[in-house]
C-alpha cells in the first residue's frame, strides 16, 4: 500500500499543491476576484455532452414518448386489450416508484452529494486536470487505483493543503472570522441553510470543530479513499470542463464492508455542513430521500395517465383541486349548488338554463357542508388570451351561506374563513401561489414556499386583490 500511495503522490500530488495558490488568491483577495464569491448554491441543470449517459431531466419529456397515453384507436380485437395494457403499465409504474423509494432508503447508508464552486475559488478545474492526467497515464501503464478514488484523494489533498496554509497565517484567520466561518476561539463553525434569509447561517446546534483535529480528519480521509472498495462511486452529474460555470454536483457512494469504510463515513458526517470546506468552494451533505429524475418522470407519466394535464407545467390551483377531488372523492366535499324554480307547472330544461343564466330564482346549497371552497372568478379569456381581474373583493372573517330547507325556504349557515390562496401574477400558468391562514379569532399567518408561517397584523391588504380561493369551515 505504501508503494501505491507513493505512486499516486508522484503522479497527482503536484496538481493539488499547485491549486492552493488559486484558492488563496480567490478567497483572501490577493488575486482577481471570482464572479461569484458566495457559498455554493444548488447545481444548475446543464445539457450533457453527446455520447455521455446523463441523468434524465425533470422537464416531463422523454425521447420517443409523446407525453400522453396511446391515442391510436386501431381496429379489430387488438384494441380490446387497451384497458389491460393501461392497467399493466400503471402497475409497473407503481412498482418502479416503490423500488426507487426502497433504493433511496438503502442509499441513506452509502450516498453523499458534493457541491463544488466553479472559478479560481472552486476545485472543478483541479478535478478536470486530474482526470486528464489520469487518462494520459492510463495509456502507458495499468492504473491500480480507480479514477474515482484518485479524484477524491486529490480533492481532499487540496483541502488539506489549504487548511495547513491557514494555520500559519493570522491574517487569513482574521478574514475567515469576519466571514463567520471561524469563531473568535479559532474553531470552525457549522452552517445551515436559512430559508427565510436565503443564506447560510451559523448552526448553533452543532459545536465548533478544532482546527488541528479537522486537519487530522481530512488527512485521514484523503488516504482512506485510496483503499480498495472504500469508494464505489464519485462522478459529476454532467460533463466537466476547465471553463465550467455554475455549481457542479458530484455523487459519492461509500462502500459498506471494506476496511476503512466506517472511519470514512464518520469523517464525512463530521465535516458535513462545516464552513471549513468553503475555503476550496466545497459543500458536503448526505443523500436525501428525494427520488431521482427518471423516477420523477415515471410519476409524472402516471399522473398524466389518470387525467392530470401536462404535469410538468404550472397549473391553475383550481384545476389542481378539481383533479384531486375527482381522484380522491373526499366525502366532506361532495356537495353542490342547486337552482330551484318556484313554479307549479312542469319544469322545462330550457327554463332551468335561463333561470341559472339570469339568476332570477333562489340559489343555495343543497346541504350545509362542513367545508366549503369558493373560487373567485379572477380570470377571463378573450381571443385566446387570459386576463386577470384584480378588483378588490372584501373578505370578512365570517360568511353566511344560504342552504335550502323545504321547498324554496332557506336558512343561513355561518362559515369562518380558514385559509385564502393568493395568486401573484397575470396568468394562471405563471406567477406564484401563497396562502394566508386564519384561526377565526382575528389572527392571521402568511405562508410561502420554504419558509415558516409568519404572523400578520390583520388580514393583509393584498388578499382583497390577489385572493383567488377561499376555504371556509362551518361554525353553525
Amino acid at each position: 500500500m505504501a508503494a501505491l500511495d507513493q505512486e499516486i503522490k508522484e503522479v497527482f500530488g503536484d496538481l493539488a499543491q499547485n491549486s492552493l495558490q488559486g484558492f488563496g488568491d480567490a478567497l483572501f483577495g490577493t488575486g482577481s476576484p471570482p464572479p461569484n464569491v458566495g457559498p455554493p448554491t444548488k447545481a444548475a441543470k446543464l445539457e450533457g455532452a453527446p455520447g455521455k449517459r446523463q441523468r434524465p431531466s425533470d422537464n416531463g419529456s422523454s425521447p420517443g414518448f409523446s407525453g400522453q397515453w396511446g391515442n391510436n384507436k386501431g381496429r379489430g380485437k387488438g384494441n380490446q386489450q387497451q384497458p389491460q395494457l393501461h392497467a399493466l403499465v400503471h402497475a409497473m409504474g407503481r412498482l418502479i416508484i416503490r423500488q426507487e423509494t426502497q433504493l433511496q432508503i438503502l442509499k441513506q447508508n452509502s450516498a453523499w452529494t458534493l457541491y463544488l464552486k466553479p472559478g479560481p475559488s472552486g476545485p472543478v478545474a483541479l478535478l478536470y486536470k486530474t482526470a486528464e492526467k489520469y487518462r494520459e497515464e492510463s495509456k502507458t501503464k495499468f492504473m491500480d487505483t480507480p479514477v474515482r478514488a484518485v479524484l477524491l484523494h486529490t480533492l481532499f489533498q487540496a483541502l488539506l493543503g489549504s487548511l495547513q496554509d491557514i494555520s500559519s497565517s493570522q491574517e487569513k484567520q482574521k478574514v475567515l472570522q469576519e466571514k463567520g466561518w471561524l469563531n473568535q476561539d479559532g474553531l470552525w463553525n457549522y452552517q445551515r441553510w436559512d430559508g427565510e434569509q436565503q443564506a447560510l447561517v451559523i448552526d448553533e446546534a452543532r459545536p465548533p470543530v478544532n482546527h488541528q483535529d479537522l486537519i487530522g480528519k481530512v488527512g485521514q480521509f484523503a488516504e482512506i479513499v485510496l483503499n480498495k472498495d472504500v469508494i464505489h462511486r464519485f462522478n459529476a452529474t454532467h460533463s466537466l470542463s476547465v471553463a465550467k460555470t455554475g455549481t457542479s454536483t458530484f455523487l459519492l457512494e461509500v462502500g459498506l464492508r471494506a476496511q476503512g469504510v466506517e472511519l470514512a463515513w464518520a469523517i464525512l458526517e463530521a465535516i458535513s455542513g462545516l464552513a471549513a470546506l468553503q475555503v476550496i468552494g466545497l459543500q458536503v451533505r448526505r443523500e436525501g430521500l428525494r427520488r431521482g429524475g427518471l423516477a420523477n418522470e415515471v410519476q409524472k407519466l402516471m399522473n398524466a395517465s389518470v387525467g392530470w394535464r401536462q404535469p410538468a407545467s404550472q397549473h391553475d390551483v383550481v384545476d389542481f383541486m378539481e383533479h384531486v377531488f375527482r381522484i380522491m372523492s373526499p366525502p366532506q366535499l361532495q356537495y353542490s349548488w342547486e337552482a330551484r324554480l318556484g313554479t307549479p307547472q312542469g319544469i322545462v330544461c330550457q327554463d332551468c338554463i335561463n333561470a341559472w343564466s339570469h339568476q332570477a330564482h333562489p340559489h343555495a346549497l343543497s346541504t350545509a357542508a362542513n367545508v366549503l371552497i369558493i373560487q373567485l372568478a379572477r380570470y377571463r379569456c378573450r381571443g385566446g388570451l387570459t386576463f386577470k381581474n384584480r378588483q378588490d373583493v372584501a373578505i370578512p372573517a365570517t360568511l353566511q351561506v344560504p342552504v335550502f330547507g323545504r321547498g324554496l325556504q332557506t336558512f343561513k349557515a355561518v362559515y369562518s374563513v380558514a385559509a385564502i390562496i393568493l395568486h401573484h401574477g397575470a396568468h394562471t400558468h405563471t406567477g406564484h401561489y401563497t396562502a394566508i391562514l386564519c384561526d377565526g379569532r382575528g389572527n392571521f399567518w402568511e405562508t410561502d414556499d420554504g419558509r415558516q408561517a409568519q404572523p400578520s397584523e390583520g388580514l393583509p391588504s393584498k388578499a382583497s386583490c390577489d385572493g383567488y380561493v377561499i376555504a371556509l369551515t362551518r361554525r353553525c
